[in-house]
């Protein structure tokens, strides 16, 4: 059976993306899930390595853009950025979760994981960190410092402030 590339082939193109989108809102549930309700999480890096896989990316939802009947294209786009900016919170969230609540059950606040847990916490805060800083570059907090609200008119929209508070809620 021969194989199509994605370029070549838009309905096979098609079938990839729907497929990439379908997954990663698996997985973004599954990390939301296992943060709300401190479970671990049930895709892990053997089932899928996040850092190692194709991202999600904002060019994998382009084709909703445009086709929306609610919100108009720019504001349609930010929540757009906003969906992919989740994504790689729960890329980002991945490892703390994991050291948090271990796949084998027993919580990871009741192990002793020596230099090497240490060092791991080290580097999931500093990603976190740095996940924060950039999402708050493109998507500044509503409602934070008086006087600072986003220059971009669609910013300002009610879905877009909504998605964003619940980004944060998840972030923090």
């Amino acid at each position: 059976m021969p194989t199509f590339s994605p370029v070549t082939e838009p309905a096979e193109y098609k079938k990839q993306n729907s497929l990439k989108r379908l997954w990663w809102c698996c997985l973004i549930r599954d990390r939301l899930i296992s943060l709300g309700m401190r479970r671990s999480i049930q895709i892990s890096r053997a089932h899928f390595d996040v850092t190692a896989n194709n991202r999600f990316i904002c060019s994998d939802l382009a084709d909703e853009v445009g086709a929306s009947k609610v919100y108009n294209p720019e504001t349609k786009q930010h929540l757009v950025e906003i969906f992919v900016k989740l994504g790689e919170l729960c890329s980002v969230l991945t490892d703390l979760l994991t050291l948090v609540f271990p796949l084998d059950d027993v919580p990871g606040w009741g192990r002793h994981n020596g230099a090497a847990g240490a060092e791991r916490v080290k580097e999931s805060k500093a990603a976190l960190r740095r996940w924060y800083k950039a999402a708050s570059l493109r998507f500044p907090m509503p409602g934070g410092a008086p006087g600072k609200t986003p220059g971009d008119k669609n910013l300002q929209h009610d879905s877009v402030i909504l998605y964003t508070n619940l980004m944060y809620m998840f972030y923090q």
